[in-house]
């Protein structure tokens, strides 16, 4: 099983070769596989180079209007958190949705009490029944939508998907990062039961993530001829 070297983030030598060269050498190495019939190999064979960034992209890396940088397994930009979901802060961001979700729901409960009153004109003014009833329809109703929103992230993290890629025009199928969904979740959460409702991740998982990341290996051999074939250009793996 080979390493698949378009999956690693590469840091170009500028004084070598312009990002038109690089484009350039995306297009001839297109050209290599497209005559390939299997999707699911043109998806992860396919060479991804960032004019913006001017550096190759990794498999599920896409470019972040917001932040001006490309990001690992990007998912979203999240108005709420005020940052780019990916690779190392979706379990964050699927606890804060956890989180939140929970807090709606309590105050849901402790509003219907006071709601219930008003309406039966035990409490309260007019006034009163009106602040009571908009405050109770406003918390369900974000406790609803957090619920669907985290169902959602919940059956894409047993996909191994992201949101991106869920939502593409033309999805991969079968999808070649599902590794069950026990194994899709501690990809996620990590292997330390400890930290699962933390919003960290221990030093060991962290690692574990990066290089379970960047050396993923291709469930099939490459000719890796094929690749050398253009590696006149000097290349450093960057971390």
């Amino acid at each position: 099983m080979q390493r698949n070297r378009v999956a690693q983030d590469y840091e170009v030598n500028e004084q070598q070769v312009g990002s038109a060269d690089l484009q350039a050498l995306a297009d001839d190495f297109t050209e290599l596989i497209r005559d390939s019939e299997d999707p699911v190999q043109w998806h992860l064979l396919r060479p991804r180079f960032c004019k913006k960034c001017a550096a190759w992209k990794p498999p599920r890396a896409h470019h972040c209007r917001m932040t001006q940088r490309c990001v690992l397994k990007m998912d979203h930009w999240c108005v709420w958190v005020l940052n780019c979901v990916g690779l190392f802060n979706y379990k964050f961001f699927v606890l804060f949705l956890g989180y939140t979700d929970v807090a709606c729901w309590i105050s849901v409960i402790l509003l219907l009490g006071p709601t219930l009153r008003q309406f039966r004109g035990t409490a309260g003014p007019l006034s009163t029944l009106l602040l009571a009833f908009t405050a109770f329809v406003f918390a369900a109703a974000f406790s609803l939508a957090l619920l669907a929103f985290l169902i959602m992230h919940l059956r894409l993290i047993a996909r191994n998907q992201t949101t991106i890629e869920a939502f593409e025009k033309a999805p991969v199928k079968p999808w070649p990062y599902d590794q069950g969904w026990r194994r899709n979740f501690l990809e996620v959460f990590g292997r330390q039961r400890q930290y699962w409702l933390l919003p960290l991740h221990p030093a060991a998982d962290a690692e574990a993530m990066r290089r379970a990341y960047l050396e993923w290996t291709l469930p099939w051999p490459i000719d890796s001829g094929q690749l050398d074939d253009h590696a006149g250009l000097e290349m450093s793996q960057s971390y």
